[in-house]
């Protein structure tokens, strides 16, 4: 399923929204706050601490479930491979977050690798 341009917009405008991907018995693994951007109509999110943690292994195997202003939204995440998408990313990342101390986190190389794109169910 697409997302609708209102529904990335107003995901893309939210500083931070709530992810919660599920184990392998659909129980949420752990709420954890995120950052999200959009670029061409995509939403995508980063494993701060890259592609061995636990969070990145459950989002890839399970899906969950992302809360924005009220509104939920069951989501897959897919691994994004393509390294000028991931280059893309991080601008939007450095446009959106330049003023958060955690942004040299989220475009370190080793967290570009675990870039995820979210796609509604």
């Amino acid at each position: 399923m697409r997302w609708a341009k209102k529904e990335i917009e107003q995901i893309n405008t939210t500083q931070v929204i709530h992810n919660k991907p599920l184990n392998n018995d659909n129980t949420f693994f752990e709420e954890r706050p995120i950052w999200v951007v959009a670029f061409t109509n995509r939403l995508f999110v980063r494993a701060e601490l890259g592609i061995e943690t636990k969070w990145y292994k459950k989002c890839i195997a399970n899906g969950g479930v992302i809360d924005v202003l009220g509104q939920s939204y069951h989501v897959i995440y897919v691994p994004v491979t393509n390294p000028q998408t991931i280059k893309c990313v991080t601008q939007k990342y450095l446009d959106k977050y330049h003023w958060q101390l955690p942004i040299k986190l989220m475009i370190s190389r080793n967290v570009e690798n675990s870039t995820l794109e979210l796609i509604k169910k």
